[in-house]
């Protein structure tokens, strides 16, 4: 675990070390690496025959997971998004 906010704080400071350079593409990178996280994590869930073998066990409740997981997750974003363009036009009236 220390590995991991290990590189988090490395990330974030190498973002303000940054900041000032125009990183294009970067929305595009990250979308893209996600996306092959996701499909390794697919790929080793998958290949394990103890998942396979639970997976009747495990279907209700991994689906229940998986579910309220997005739900969640999409209703944050949209909360973020519609609190961030709130902020902008309060910044932009003044």
């Amino acid at each position: 675990m220390l590995i991991v906010f290990g590189i988090i704080i490395a990330g974030f400071i190498t973002g303000l070390l940054i900041r000032q350079q125009q990183l294009k593409h970067m929305p595009q990178l990250i979308t893209m690496v996600i996306w092959v996280l996701l499909f390794l994590l697919g790929l080793d869930v998958g290949s394990n025959p103890q998942v396979i073998d639970q997976i009747g066990t495990l279907g209700w409740s991994a689906f229940i997971l998986f579910f309220f997981s997005v739900t969640g997750s999409i209703g944050a974003a949209y909360l973020l998004q519609h609190f961030i363009k709130m902020n902008n036009r309060k910044r932009q009236s003044r």
